[in-house]
């Protein structure tokens, strides 16, 4: 009755070992994205005094990774921009510029697939001798967030 109960007692412990190391691994439901939704938004306040022919965002530039720079020249009175790019492949860093000879403030905004990533505010003058002159620049990095 002994060896019964031994070989019995080692077939249950062989079966608990295999029971709890033979569990499958279950793949992540969602697999890894190879595109993505980009937006870009760049917003300028009203200006001080702006004739109608002069836009008070004069040019919206944009870069993704390996990419030269693009540049939208606006329409004039634009005080809004934005566009939505749906097949970008590599969001490592994204830049958006802005600038304006009229505004008080441009404001910009990075969204990646519907997730708003980061904006920055400049409400201070360029230096030089044209004083309602604004630039703005915002980065995005996947790694490091918004850029300084």
């Amino acid at each position: 009755m002994k060896p019964f109960l031994r070989t019995l007692s080692l077939l249950a412990l062989v079966g608990a070992m295999l029971t709890s190391c033979g569990g499958s691994v279950e793949e992540d439901p969602t697999p890894a994205k190879n595109e993505h939704a980009v937006k870009f938004v760049a917003e300028a306040d009203q200006p001080f005094s702006t004739p109608a022919s002069t836009p008070t965002l004069n040019t919206v530039s944009y870069i993704f990774p390996a990419q030269a720079a693009v540049a939208v020249v606006t329409a004039a009175g634009t005080l809004r921009w934005e566009k939505e790019f749906t097949d970008v492949k590599d969001i490592s860093l994204l830049t958006l510029s802005a600038e304006s000879m009229s505004a008080t403030r441009i404001t910009l905004s990075i969204y990646v697939d519907g997730d708003f990533k980061g904006q920055k505010v400049n409400s201070a003058p360029t230096s030089g001798r044209d004083q309602q002159y604004r630039t703005a620049t915002l980065q995005w990095s996947e790694k490091l967030g918004v850029m300084p």
